[in-house]
């Protein structure tokens, strides 16, 4: 755990440094553990409606379309994959081995070697099937699974982990960066709030954003009724699923499974 949190703090993540060296959660071993972490699950029923979803065939056709193809070929080349891994960073180490290394490092040696063809057959039967789907029969059991396990924080409510595939990392890392190009949200935010600030994708954000919140604070006193000091903190939370996901999935294949906002929003439109 030393040598972990002397990496992080190296790499400038402080914040994640000082949680490793003091952290005291345990692994969550008592009876009613799984029955705590149930209760954190989505409840309802996870089967979506998708009758105005995309069909295979057209999903098919999108993937052929020009557009399509030159995205695939610039954002998720084998050049990216190798700077991906290249950049290693402290912020997304997953557990090290024994000898203190973290797979994405031992995954940034295997491109060093300057074989292209195996370099490309990790592209394609390994990365780019978590956003094709085309995955190969034999080994679809070992994408769907992942690690789970739970720690217990001191007032004894629970900490669910995930750990997934080192690819499918990797390929969530490059969709994001593509998307974020133009990121219509933080443009809209940031042009129309003047005092809105986003750290998220920078180093250590949480450190940063914590500095920035305590700078504010410090001049609370010069703040009256009339003119009060509001930071607001938001966040997105991705380990379970606490709220319906339909409305997102609408909202992707732009028609809606049903009525919203009082009827302005109807089914099909």
């Amino acid at each position: 755990m030393d040598v972990l949190a002397q990496k992080y703090a190296h790499a400038g993540n402080l914040s994640k440094a000082s949680q490793t060296i003091c952290s005291t959660l345990e692994q969550a071993l008592k009876p009613d553990t799984l029955d705590k972490l149930k209760t954190k699950n989505l409840q309802g029923s996870t089967g979506f409606n998708s009758r105005h979803w995309p069909t295979a065939e057209e999903m098919d056709a999108l993937r052929r379309d020009d557009g399509w193809q030159n995205t695939e070929a610039e954002y998720f080349s084998v050049k990216k994959i190798r700077q991906y891994y290249a950049h290693c960073s402290p912020l997304s180490h997953g557990a090290q081995d024994i000898d203190g290394w973290s797979p994405r490092e031992h995954i940034a040696w295997m491109f060093n070697d300057g074989d292209e063809m195996f370099h490309d057959l990790v592209r394609t039967q390994l990365i780019l099937p978590y956003v094709k789907s085309d995955f190969f029969e034999g080994h679809l059991a070992e994408p769907a699974g992942c690690k789970f396990f739970a720690l217990e924080n001191s007032n004894n409510s629970l900490r669910p982990v995930v750990i997934s595939s080192n690819w499918r990392r990797a390929l969530a890392s490059l969709s994001i960066a593509e998307v974020n190009r133009d990121s219509d949200v933080a443009n809209f935010l940031m042009s129309t709030y003047d005092n809105f600030l986003q750290f998220a994708g920078q180093k250590d954000d949480a450190t940063r954003c914590a500095q920035v919140s305590q700078l504010l604070a410090s001049d609370w006193d010069v703040h009256n009724d009339d003119n009060l000091l509001v930071v607001i903190q938001l966040d997105s939370i991705n380990a379970f699923c606490s709220v319906r996901r339909q409305e997102q999935f609408d909202v992707l294949a732009e028609m809606a499974f049903t009525s919203y906002d009082d009827g302005n929003v109807r089914d099909g439109i």
